[in-house]
């Protein structure tokens, strides 16, 4: 913050804060980090060192409200961008994804642990190539259709619709430990789509994959 020649800041200081921390944050240069759909204000407020040496707020200040879009880039059914703060990240039955799009999340750094849902129909080629953080791969939940597990309404939880998986879609997830096909049916996996994953070690319930292609999992050592 510059000096104005006609108000010297001197004792003088600002105080960045979000009235919506879960929507944005701010930190106390002014940086906004912005966290999922949602409406949030910024607000920059000027306070004043009093004579006891404490800070005091003054009449000056100034805000901007920010409506964040969804964490999740949709168009034709297409899922095409990814703009999250990671960790576990469920993609939203509600989206109507049928078609993961190329290199949707490629080069992501964030995301931990991924739940692809029902109506995904294809995973494009290198849509999560170089996920470098990702652990583990679910379809539709966590857990497990022949379990007996169910959805919020009480009903079984759906079968996923996967058909395929392109080429290079998970290529490069270096920390990649886990995929767990017990939702889905019968899929194709392309050529090299599991490549390069040297921590792979568990891929559940492997019958799934019907068609398999030359080099699907090349290189995962696990």
């Amino acid at each position: 913050l510059t000096d104005p020649w006609y108000h010297p800041m001197t004792n003088l200081r600002l105080v960045w804060s979000s009235t919506n921390e879960r929507v944005a944050t701010v930190d106390q240069d002014g940086n906004v980090a912005t966290l999922k759909k949602g409406t949030a204000i910024i607000l920059a407020q000027i306070e004043r060192k009093n004579g006891s040496g404490q800070w005091e707020q003054t009449l000056y200040s100034c805000s901007v409200t920010l409506r964040v879009q969804n964490e999740f880039t949709v168009s034709n059914f297409t899922l095409t961008e990814y703009n999250g703060v990671g960790g576990v990240v469920e993609i939203p039955k509600d989206l109507n994804v049928m078609y993961i799009g190329e290199e949707a999340f490629k080069d992501n750094n964030n995301i931990t642990k991924l739940i692809i849902p029902s109506t995904v129909v294809d995973i494009k080629a290198r849509a999560f190539e170089n996920c470098t953080a990702l652990e583990e791969v679910y379809f539709v939940s966590e857990r497990h259709r022949e379990d007996g597990a169910t959805d919020t309404s009480g009903e079984l939880i759906d079968w996923a619709e996967l058909s395929m998986i392109y080429e290079n879609a998970f290529s490069g997830c270096i920390h990649l430990k886990k995929i767990d096909f017990s939702n889905v049916k019968t899929i194709t996996v392309a050529m090299e789509a599991f490549s390069n994953c040297p921590n792979l070690s568990e891929v559940v319930d492997m019958p799934s994959i019907g068609t398999m292609h030359h080099y699907a999992f090349m290189n995962c050592t696990s």
